[in-house]
């Protein structure tokens, strides 16, 4: 976190209680949560100020919350598919349906316990998709 967002942080902790914020408290401050990342230190903020035992928030009651804090936005971060490629359904030889539609196809796929799936693919190229 940059000290600029360390201020910030200790900006939204003023307008709660009103202390006083000047440039020593700043740097004190980001001594002690200056390493963990900006985004975490505001979720942590949250979460330090909704806690009933904390009368009065010091940096330790960030740092306390920063891992759950941490959690929680990567809880909440939408997941993205790496290497995603669309790829259409094979329509099947004998039905001419899309194969997760042709119950006859798929039920002999499913009789093929014994291959992989890459030979279950080599299988059916050879035996089903048109």
């Amino acid at each position: 976190m940059q000290i600029t967002e360390t201020k910030e942080i200790l900006k939204q902790v003023a307008l709660i209680d009103n202390r006083k914020v000047s440039q020593e408290v700043i740097e004190a401050w980001h001594r002690v949560i200056g390493a963990i990342p900006f985004d975490i230190g505001k979720e942590a903020l949250k979460l330090a100020q909704q806690d009933a035992s904390i009368k009065y928030l010091e940096p330790r009651h960030i740092m306390g919350w920063s891992r759950e804090a941490a959690f929680r936005l990567d809880r909440d971060k939408p997941k993205q598919l790496e290497n995603y490629v669309k790829v259409e359904q094979p329509i099947c030889r004998a039905h001419g349906r899309k194969i997760l539609a042709c119950d006859p196809c798929c039920g002999e796929m499913g009789k093929q316990k014994n291959m992989t799936a890459a030979q279950l693919v080599v299988w059916a190229k050879q035996n089903i998709y048109a």
